[in-house]
């Protein structure tokens, strides 16, 4: 499940300006589907990143499951 910033923002408790700025430095991936439309975030890297501080592709096994329980998507 992707989401847009503002989704993001009241999921974390950060503002949209802080979290624009985490995918200005790398720390928070983003896709965008198009070149006019806004980013969007996927919900494992939001969770990921707050919990351990990586996108969820870069944790090991026992990392991931228990991001997949956070998110509560199987």
């Amino acid at each position: 499940m992707y989401l847009t910033i503002k989704q993001t923002s009241k999921l974390s408790g950060y503002s949209i300006r802080q979290i624009k700025r985490f995918i200005a430095k790398g720390i928070l991936p983003a896709k965008k589907m198009s070149m006019r439309s806004n980013p969007k975030i996927w919900a494992y890297d939001l969770h990921s990143v707050l919990e351990f501080n990586q996108p969820y592709l870069r944790l090991k096994s026992h990392q991931k499951k228990m991001i997949e329980e956070i998110a509560n998507v199987n």
